[in-house]
Formats: C-alpha cells, structure tokens, sequence
C-alpha cells in the first residue's frame, strides 16, 4: 500500500558548473498523519551511494494526511545532468 506520491523537478539537461534549482514534492496520499524523511541529494551518478555533501536540502516531521511538502535546493551542476 502506497502512502506517498513524489513529484521530482530538475532541468533536463545543464552544463558543467552551472547552477540548476530541483525540488521533490511529496503528498501524504494516506487517510493518516504520517512522519516522513525527505533528503535531496545532487549526485554525479544515479546509482552511487549520496555522499553526505550532496545534501542540498532536507525534511522531516509529519505531513498531515492529504496535505504535501516541497523540498527545494539549489547545486551546482558537477559533471552536467543529460537527459535520459
């Protein structure tokens, strides 16, 4: 059963060293109140561990039930994103 739904925004593409905004918007899709843990990272490649300086923003508390929490930061673009 899901209780959440994320929506992610970021460029689509950005070059080396350009600074790009992304946000993650995660809505309490449960019937409850419910903690959650929000951590946004920028990494250099999809399917490495986030190293602890890649946080650029981050949430935790409850969101109450139907309602959402944005999580917004702003990285520069190491290696440049591309889309897929």
């Amino acid at each position: 059963m899901a209780y959440s739904d994320i929506a992610i925004t970021a460029p689509g593409s950005a070059e080396e060293g350009e600074e790009v905004s992304v946000s993650a918007l995660v809505t309490n899709i449960s019937a409850l109140d419910l903690p959650f843990r929000v951590k946004l990272y920028a990494v250099r490649d999809i399917y490495e561990v986030p190293a602890p300086e890649e946080l650029i923003d981050s949430f935790e508390g409850i969101i109450e039930a139907g309602h959402s929490k944005p999580s917004v930061g702003r990285s520069s673009c190491l290696l440049g994103i591309l889309p897929l």
